[in-house]
This record gives structure tokens, C-alpha cells and sequence, in this order.
């Protein structure tokens, strides 16, 4: 069973893509081969070098096989204090 990695109170986006990639087992590289990008794309926008727009943001969403409205539900619900980690269903998908 995958380990809940907890988030702090508040998470910026980008933060949450890192960690969402990080609980199902990815690395920098691995998202890169799938998403046909470079390393240095997923690299920048993770360190917030790079700014993610909608397509941007769709495009990193699949290649974490996430919806990316469960996402977006995710990102809020951090950010409001509703949750406090990563569900361990989300290294399943």
C-alpha cells in the first residue's frame, strides 16, 4: 500500500503537479518520455520557472493519467484546508 504524503496548508499549483508526480512513482524524466517533452519543461514549470497555461497545465494532467479536474478539485481542497495529503489512490491511476 503507497505511503499518504502529507501537503502543507497552502500549495501552489506547480507544487501539487510535483507531488502528484512524485506519488505515482515518476521521475522528472520519466514525465518527460511521456509527455514528449524535455526534462528541463517539467524541470521549470516545477521549480516555477515556467508558467503553466490551461494547455500546458491539460497536457501535464495526462501525462500523470489524472483528470485534470481532479486536480484542480485537489489543488482547492488543499488550499482551503479540507485535506491535508495526497490520496494513496492517485499512484494507482
Amino acid at each position: 500500500m503507497p505511503t499518504t504524503i502529507k501537503l502543507p496548508s497552502t500549495h501552489t499549483l506547480e507544487d501539487l503537479l510535483r507531488e502528484l508526480r512524485e506519488a505515482k512513482g515518476l521521475t522528472r524524466h520519466e514525465l518527460a518520455d511521456i509527455m514528449g517533452e524535455s526534462d528541463s519543461y517539467v524541470s521549470e514549470y516545477e521549480n516555477g520557472n515556467r508558467r503553466l497555461d490551461w494547455g500546458d497545465f491539460v497536457h501535464v494532467a495526462m501525462g500523470l493519467y489524472i483528470d485534470p479536474v481532479t486536480i484542480l478539485t485537489l489543488y482547492v481542497e488543499v488550499n482551503e484546508g479540507r485535506t491535508r495529503s495526497i490520496p494513496s489512490w492517485v499512484s494507482d491511476l
